[in-house]
């Protein structure tokens, strides 16, 4: 008896642990909106409580501050002058290669995504938002 309640109580703690990472785990995608091969610009940055819009400087790069998806959940582009990774995971992220030789504004857009927590996605525009969602990086679709 003892060897069959301990069975049934093994298998439950294994379909439980299978149940956590299955849900729990990796990079699945949050929104219905299909991102591979899409490209983004960033237009500029909102600041909800002063209800300011700042554009970054160098405007007339059209490399800087974009990026393409290369899976749903994933995405190659640049800041300035560096390479930027971005990952649509569990937790956002953007991740920056470098921080040297960032040029205009480059280091607002460097320390603006460190601090991005979420993100909004739509056929047109794409927000991270960061300050506790009192500020965002607003991208259009290209």
């Amino acid at each position: 008896m003892k060897n069959r309640v301990l069975e049934a109580f093994s298998a439950v703690i294994l379909l439980v642990g299978a149940f956590i990472v299955i849900n729990f785990s990796g990079c699945e995608e949050v929104e219905p909106i299909k991102l591979k091969g899409t490209t983004w610009k960033l237009k500029g940055i909102y600041n909800a409580n002063t209800k300011e819009f700042k554009v970054l400087a160098p405007e007339e790069c059209n490399d800087c501050y974009s990026f393409t998806f290369d899976t749903d959940t994933t995405a190659k582009g640049r800041s300035t002058t560096n390479q930027v990774g971005v990952y649509l995971c569990e937790r956002v992220s953007i991740g920056i290669e470098t921080f040297v030789g960032e040029i205009g504004d480059g280091y607002v857009f460097v320390e603006a995504t460190n601090k991005v927590t979420s993100y909004s996605v739509s056929d047109e525009y794409l927000k991270f938002f960061f300050d506790e969602g009192n500020q965002y990086l607003l991208f259009k679709k290209r």
